[in-house]
């Protein structure tokens, strides 16, 4: 019971993680000594083992309730659920501020995020044994990719209306969760960072936010009404249905992807983490704390998808950011410190 409540707070921890950009959940779950056994325990489910809880599933014959448990455990299953339970309940509970604070203190929350993102750089590019010329056109590569598309998602901002349409909605997000959720079992790599990347971070945590408030039916100041303004047009089936769908994203990830990311870590370990070196560095840009300034009449979320980086005058709101950023910057080099020595230090088997 002791083990159950210490998975259940690990995965608090995780979730928690997952949802503020720039703290990995693969590097929490390092921290918390759990890293390996998800992994492996995630490793471990395959066709062949769903089929036999499929097969096994009538639990009230007594044989195949035992061979169901049996299964369950080959896979590390209550552990799994335990963890699961707990990044949800971390998820559910923190998840319905973000879109407030990016929309009405951007500078702020953004200086936050970058500086929780900017020590992770070091881990993919510590990893790297040779940094030679292709591991540098990997990471050019990277970063030029990244910070186009996340360009041209601006360009293509005024024409986002169609992303309003339901079927579209839930392609991206379903193909947004494969993305996130491979990066997120990597140690270093922000799963939340990289749904900002594709532009779904302030939909994914609206939609949470949108279930929570029609579900409870709270009543929102208008500050947090104008946060969900992207998706309130969405019903609660509707939103209830793209967070489902994002969610089998997620599993898709966690068995295909996963799959793929250790393929490519296996058969061009520097080059795949020069690459990812490179998407991490282009949050500078993507996550540049100052815009420019919003004209009357638009909405928050509408200027935000459109608002272009600028240079700061160095006024108090400034300084403000760039002590934020400093702080966090610190928090983060601190987890990613400890990390790195709790990795060092665990034997390889």
């Amino acid at each position: 019971m002791l083990n159950t409540i210490k998975t259940y707070l690990k995965g608090i921890c995780m979730g928690v993680a997952d949802v503020i950009p720039g703290i990995s959940g693969g590097t929490l779950a390092l921290m918390l000594g759990v890293y390996e056994r998800l992994i492996a325990s995630i490793k471990s489910i395959s066709p062949k083992v769903i089929l036999k809880l499929l097969k096994n599933i009538q639990i009230w014959d007594k044989t195949k309730r035992q061979e169901f448990i049996q299964t369950l455990n080959e896979f590390n299953a209550f552990f799994l659920f335990t963890l699961g339970f707990g990044i949800i309940s971390a998820i559910l509970a923190t998840s319905s501020i973000i879109p407030h604070l990016i929309l009405n203190h951007t500078a702020n929350t953004f200086s936050c995020f970058l500086g929780l993102i900017a020590p992770s750089i070091y881990i993919p590019w510590s990893l790297i044994k040779k940094k030679s010329a292709p591991q540098m056109v990997a990471l050019a590569i990277g970063l030029i990719l990244t910070v186009s598309m996340a360009a041209l998602m601006k360009d293509g901002a005024a024409g986002e209306a169609t992303t309003h349409c339901f079927p579209i909605m839930a392609t991206v997000l379903f193909g947004s969760a494969v993305i996130a959720i491979s990066a997120m079992i990597l140690p270093g790599i922000s799963g939340s960072f990289i749904l900002i990347l594709l532009g779904q971070y302030i939909v994914v945590t609206g939609l949470i936010a949108k279930l929570k408030v029609d579900i409870l039916n709270k009543t929102l100041t208008e500050e947090k009404m104008a946060a969900l303004s992207h998706i309130q047009h969405f019903s609660t089936l509707e939103a209830f249905t793209l967070l489902s769908i994002f969610a089998i994203g997620c599993a898709c990830g966690l068995l295909i992807m996963s799959r793929i990311v250790h393929f490519a870590l296996q058969k061009a370990h520097d080059t795949t983490m020069a690459f990812l070196t490179g998407m991490i560095c282009s949050s500078f840009y993507v996550l540049w704390p100052f815009k420019e300034a919003i004209s009357d009449g638009v909405k928050k979320s509408d200027w935000l998808k459109n608002a272009a980086n600028v240079i700061p005058s160095l006024d108090s709101k400034t300084w403000i950011s760039i002590s934020l950023f400093a702080v966090t910057f610190m928090v983060s080099t601190s987890i990613v410190y400890i990390g790195e020595r709790k990795k060092n230090d665990t034997p390889s088997t």
